[in-house]
């Protein structure tokens, strides 16, 4: 009875007489292996190099192109030439830039020179290899955005200037005005939101977060709103949930909820609160002036704010003044749950009232007025002083002229008024 044998997995070469793998041998579909190994088929001599990383030898044949004896010493000797001349990582991070952004990439290392300066902000060019995105770091660009990564069409600045530099035009998310749209902000993608300046990126997130402005910080720290069972992050930002509970606890070990905005646990913020209350407070007066100026500024480019701004401090005033005189019995809320209304609709009320040559950029010849003075509530701090159906805009001379408590004709029309009915 035959037995089938096993095929050897070496075999002897019959010109170079050497003993092989198969695998150094062609071989035929009907399963032919020839009796002279690839090297001697080529006319290829075997010979010893020396790899031109670590110095070891490694056979090889007279036709190979090899350097290294191994794919690790190919990797370190590659890194070495990009350690020691920069201009093969700029290339490198070209060609994988072109890839993701399907633009085509045809040029060599020799077509690029590194400037001491950059053309474009004139700033100092100086690679850091621990920071890339840092602003001095040169880059590769394109002179001609519709043109490819070519020779001739290819210029180094810095990080800072290819960051900032405008692809095309768009409009701010809050006021609509057509602004320009810069790398860094392209990167973000096409639904980023943009803004024309810093105090348009300020009103849309207090209307995002607020509600048009309605709701101080109390609001979104409502005990209400806290979860007590389990609610993952994803779904708690679905609906639009400040808080979310994953009954895990954090890194210092408390099992409560945390924030969806940033995952922070509210016990955590508790602790912190008063040191960075305290560093709050230090950098405020560290950077009063500065501060005070900016917001005055602010306050004085936008007469609404500046509106509700002097209501507070009204109410802030006259809370301490009653203190002073020892007044029982005092409590008040906050200026935005007094109003019942949003900032929005409460503008549109004072709008209402408007007689003619009424602005709001001539805020200031004309006052908010308290239809019934506060001075004549028993309490001048109870909401109904405060409730947007108490204003109207009046001219100052006449808010003046109108005087308060000690306008007898008032005095007599509102003296036995208990307010305003829900």
């Amino acid at each position: 009875m035959l037995h089938s044998q096993s095929m050897p997995e070496v075999k002897i070469c019959s010109q170079c007489k050497l003993e092989l793998d198969l695998s150094e041998f062609s071989k035929r579909a009907s399963g032919y292996v020839f009796a002279r190994c690839k090297v001697c088929c080529n006319s290829a001599v075997r010979i010893t190099k020396q790899c031109d990383f670590c110095g070891n030898k490694f056979p090889a044949t007279s036709k190979s192109i090899k350097k290294f004896c191994s794919e690790k010493c190919r990797t370190e000797a590659a890194k070495n030439r990009a350690q020691s001349d920069h201009r093969i990582t700029l290339r490198y991070n070209v060609f994988d830039r072109a890839k993701r952004e399907n633009i085509e990439a045809d040029f060599k290392k020799e077509d690029i020179s590194i400037p001491v300066l950059c053309p474009v902000t004139n700033i100092a060019i100086a690679i850091d290899k621990s920071a890339p995105l840092a602003d001095s770091n040169p880059v590769i660009d394109r002179i001609d955005l519709s043109r490819s990564y070519e020779k001739g069409n290819l210029i180094v600045v810095s990080m800072k200037a290819y960051k900032e530099r405008v692809i095309g035009s768009s409009k701010c998310s809050h006021c609509g005005k057509a602004i320009d749209t810069q790398r860094v902000h392209a990167a973000r993608g096409a639904q980023s939101e943009r803004f024309c300046d810093a105090k348009c990126n300020r009103d849309f997130h207090n209307k995002k977060n607020r509600g048009i402005s309605r709701g101080s910080n109390t609001d979104r720290y409502d005990p209400a709103l806290i979860p007590t069972s389990p609610i993952t992050r994803q779904l708690a930002a679905e609906q639009d949930l400040p808080f979310y509970f994953s009954g895990n606890p954090c890194r210092r070990g408390h099992i409560v909820a945390r924030r969806v905005s940033n995952g922070n646990c509210l016990e955590c913020e508790k602790e912190n609160r008063p040191a960075k209350t305290k560093e709050q407070n230090e950098r405020y007066h560290a950077n009063k002036t500065d501060i005070n100026k900016r917001r005055n500024e602010a306050l004085q480019a936008d007469p609404k704010r500046r509106a509700i701004a002097n209501l507070r401090s009204y109410r802030s005033v006259l809370f301490r003044r009653l203190i002073d005189e020892r007044r029982e019995g005092l409590f008040r809320d906050s200026l935005d749950e007094d109003l019942g209304c949003t900032h929005e609709d409460f503008f549109i009320h004072i709008e209402s009232t408007f007689t003619d040559g009424m602005t709001w950029e001539n805020y200031g010849e004309w006052h908010l007025d308290h239809v019934k003075p506060v001075s004549l509530f028993e309490n001048p701090l109870c909401a109904e002083a405060w409730n947007w159906r108490n204003y109207q805009a009046l001219w100052a001379e006449d808010n003046i002229r109108k005087g308060g408590a000690n306008n007898p004709d008032l005095k007599a029309l509102y003296g036995n008024t208990q307010g305003f009915s829900e």
